[in-house]
C-alpha cells in the first residue's frame, strides 16, 4: 500500500513527512512487540522510512531522537499551530511552530530555561539536527526577556533569518536611556546600531548585537547542513534582517505558503 495511506503531502518538496495525530504517540522498538524508544506529542514530525505503508503494521519513521516504528492510524498529514509557554521562572518565553512548520520565538527569559527548552525539543543534541527560526522577536529590552535570547542567538546548530525587537536599546546614562524623548514619547529607535553607539549602550545591549552578529554567520552554514541532510529547510532567506517593530508595522511575517490561515500583528509600541 503506498504512502498516499496517510494522505497527502502538505509539502511536495518533503514528501515523507508525517506528524503525530494524538495527544501522546508512542514510538515502538521494532515492527512487533511492546518495547517503546520514545512518546512524540501532537504535531511532532517524523519521516516515513518505509516505501510501502500499510494498515496492519506499524511504519518505520525517524523522529527528532532516532529511528523507530508507529500504528500509521497515529499519523497524519495534517499539522496543528503549536504554542509552547516556556517556564523561564520570571519574564517570558513563547515559542510558536505553525502547522507550515515554521518558528517563531517571542523573548526567552533571562536564564537559559529557553534555550534548554529548544535544544531538548529539537534534540539539538544530535550530531544531525539542526533547527531553524523564521523570527526570533524581543518585545523589550529588560534582562528577564531579553538575557535568555544571547545562547540562541549564537548557537552554531540554529539558523535565525529576522530579529525582530522595539527598537528601545538600553543606554548607560539614565538621562539618555533609552532614547530621545518628546512629549512623552521616545523616539530615534533604531533597527540596529553599532556597539560603539552613542550614547553608550549597556553590557546587555552590546550582548545581544554580539548574538545577532554570530546568528548572522551561522544562518548560511546552517542552511547549507540542512540541505546536506535533507532536513527540511525554508531558504527563502540567506541573509538576517533585523528591525524595529511598531504599531505602524501591523501585520508582519508573511509566510512562504500563500495559502497560510494565521498572522502576526504587532500592537505597540505607537509612534507618531
Amino acid at each position: 500500500m503506498p504512502k498516499s495511506l496517510l494522505g497527502k503531502p502538505i509539502d511536495p518538496a518533503f514528501p515523507d513527512y508525517a506528524y503525530a495525530a494524538e495527544p501522546l504517540v508512542k514510538v515502538f522498538k521494532n515492527r512487533t512487540g511492546g518495547a517503546r524508544v520514545a512518546t512524540l506529542f501532537l504535531g511532532e514530525w517524523t519521516k516515513v522510512l518505509d516505501k510501502q505503508v500499510s494498515a496492519k503494521k506499524r511504519v518505520r519513521v525517524r523522529y527528532r531522537g532516532g529511528e523507530g516504528y508507529v500504528d500509521p492510524a497515529s499519523l497524519t498529514r495534517k499539522r496543528h499551530l503549536e504554542i509552547f509557554f516556556i517556564d523561564v521562572s520570571q519574564g517570558d518565553g513563547i515559542l510558536i511552530q505553525t502547522p507550515e512548520d515554521r518558528r517563531i520565538l517571542i523573548d526567552a527569559g533571562q536564564s537559559d530555561d529557553a534555550y534548554e527548552f529548544i535544544r531538548n525539543k529539537y534534540r539539538l543534541d544530535k550530531p544531525a539536527n539542526y533547527i531553524d527560526f523564521e523570527a526570533i522577536i524581543a518585545t523589550h529590552s529588560d534582562l528577564d526577556h531579553t538575557n535568555g535570547l544571547l545562547k540562541i542567538l549564537a548557537d552554531p546548530k540554529i539558523a535565525v533569518k529576522r530579529f525582530y525587537h522595539n527598537g528601545l536599546f538600553r543606554r548607560t546614562d539614565t538621562k539618555k536611556d533609552p532614547g530621545t524623548r518628546r512629549k512623552g514619547r521616545v523616539y530615534d529607535l533604531v533597527d540596529r546600531p553599532g556597539a560603539k553607539a552613542a550614547p553608550a549602550l549597556t553590557p546587555l545591549m552590546k550582548k545581544i548585537l554580539s548574538a545577532v552578529k554570530n546568528a548572522e554567520k551561522n544562518l548560511p552554514n546552517v542552511i547549507k547542513k540542512m540541505q546536506k541532510i535533507g532536513q527540511r529547510v525554508d531558504v527563502s532567506r540567506g541573509d538576517l534582517s533585523a528591525s524595529v517593530l511598531t504599531l505602524q508595522t501591523g501585520f508582519f511575517l508573511p509566510m512562504t505558503i500563500p495559502q497560510s490561515p494565521w498572522s502576526l500583528k504587532c500592537c505597540g509600541p505607537e509612534l507618531s
